[in-house]
């Protein structure tokens, strides 16, 4: 097995096409969200590759479905972290090589910085990866610039312990564009409700199931010295400074649970100045201006420890690294902070979940091999020791029967069943823009809730006329 450094990666590609191979794409796609970058990696031991073993000494079960050529495999990952990386290189790419011998693997760790820059360029170049990581906008960017193989026929090639019904049905259906699945998730980030435990017993309070109970019990919680609130009774977001999708993904669970929608199913009309939306927003406001249940912006992290950690917030909506984050960095709180199902508003019980997923590129010599590195990444035990070093959550709905569950994990994944994804729209960053400017607008109290998104909404509208 090699590693391909991003030297190699980007010239491989440089070396196949000169200059301007960002424009080279017919359809030019923002760059898709970030995500925290990962910890740099210390370099990579490389293993050998493994022998192919005799075929006598292979159980009749333990046959490799491909037949035995000599095949190079590349993947592109940017979701990682040292220990995944140690994991990847020696343990599950030595393993799929030794039950499919002939197959080398090389994998290129990038990050999401650069990730949409390196795949530009080597699709532009003819030397993309076979298989590569995206992130939770991907899909649709991925059918628009043509750049992912339909995985449908493949999917039903899938030994049976695979199991594509595994996955959870949003996390199916946000995958599925047009009719077509394009990639296969392998973590998601479902949002449940976080609380402290002893915030909310010392106020006298339970925990709060629906917008109402949390009115209520987040005015007991909040505290205010001197005018000014010195513990949020919820946390909406960290400021905006820290990342300029902080209110809209806030934002946007609250919309669920409202029954609005950014868009119509068919990506076409926008909907953010419709009365959900703006009765969403107004609530959010409400709860700042006139409950004076938290201040805008929210209070800031103090080094790795989060409001909550801190004692600061009693409440608020995250995903499961909040628990992973406090357990590292707050020990001594760690015990305290307990994820709750979502809150049920005017629109039911929901949440929003972020999904990332691998994807086969269109350009791979041969789809079938690809499809086998795809699906041993994906297989049950593989991304259970993946996402449990990356400390995120399975999308696989048999993961939550798993022992190594913290009850709060549990609770995450359980979560999903009320979960909705983004829709269908390849210009998503693009549209998220206008609405992070509206909802900063909203919330400083500088501009009517109606007011700041029906600016949105003309912002995006023109967008989508744009195709």
């Amino acid at each position: 097995m090699g590693r391909v450094t991003r030297r190699q990666f980007i010239g491989m590609a440089t070396m196949t096409v000169a200059g301007g191979l960002l424009t080279a794409c017919a359809q030019p796609t923002p760059t898709p969200e970030p995500t925290p970058a990962p910890t740099a990696a210390a370099a990579a031991t490389e293993p050998a590759a493994a022998t192919a073993p005799a075929a006598t000494a292979v159980p009749a079960t333990e046959v490799p479905t491909v037949a035995a050529k000599q095949v190079t495999l590349t993947v592109s990952l940017a979701d990682w972290n040292p220990d995944v990386q140690n994991y990847i290189d020696k343990e599950a790419v030595p393993d799929f090589q030794t039950k499919f011998p002939g197959r080398q693997v090389k994998v290129n760790y990038s990050d999401w910085n650069r990730f949409n820059e390196e795949l530009t360029t080597a699709f532009a170049g003819g030397v993309a990866p076979d298989v590569f990581q995206g992130g939770a906008v991907w899909a649709p960017q991925m059918a628009q610039r043509n750049w992912a193989l339909p995985l449908d026929d493949l999917i039903k090639t899938a030994s049976t312990d695979w199991e594509w019904a595994d996955f959870y049905p949003a996390l199916q259906d946000d995958v599925t564009i047009e009719g077509k699945v394009l990639a296969v998730p392998y973590r998601m980030d479902t949002r449940p409700m976080w609380y402290r435990e002893d915030i909310l017993k010392e106020a006298g309070v339970e925990v709060p199931t629906t917008w109402d109970e949390m009115i209520t019990a987040a005015k007991a919680c909040a505290k205010m010295e001197n005018g000014k609130i010195t513990r949020e009774g919820w946390h909406f977001a960290d400021p905006v400074a820290s990342g300029w999708q902080n209110d809209w993904q806030a934002y946007v669970i609250f919309l669920d649970q409202a029954g609005g929608m950014l868009l119509s199913d068919d990506g076409k009309e926008c909907l953010i100045d419709q009365q959900p939306a703006i009765d969403t927003l107004q609530f959010l406001v409400d709860m700042i201006y006139k409950h004076n249940i938290m201040p805008y912006p929210g209070f800031e992290p103090q080094g790795d420890k989060s409001a909550l950690m801190l004692g600061t917030a009693a409440m608020l909506n995250g995903g499961s690294d909040v628990e992973v984050r406090s357990r590292k960095f707050s020990p001594e709180t760690a015990g305290f902070i307990k994820a709750a199902l979502p809150l049920k508003g005017p629109g039911g019980q929901f949440t929003h979940t972020w999904v990332n997923k691998y994807f086969i590129a269109k350009t791979a010599k041969d789809p079938q091999e690809a499809w086998a590195l795809l699906e041993y990444l994906t297989a049950k035990p593989t991304l259970q020791k993946y996402d449990t070093l990356a400390g995120y959550i399975s999308p696989r709905k048999s993961a939550a029967d798993s022992p190594d569950l913290t009850p709060s994990m549990k609770v995450c994944m359980n979560a999903t069943a009320m979960a909705k994804v983004f829709p269908k729209y390849y210009r998503l960053l693009d549209i998220f823009r206008p609405m992070a400017n509206a909802l900063a607008e909203a919330l400083s109290n500088k501009t009517a809730p109606k007011e700041a998104l029906t600016t949105a909404a003309t912002e995006i509208r023109k967008i989508l006329a744009e195709g």
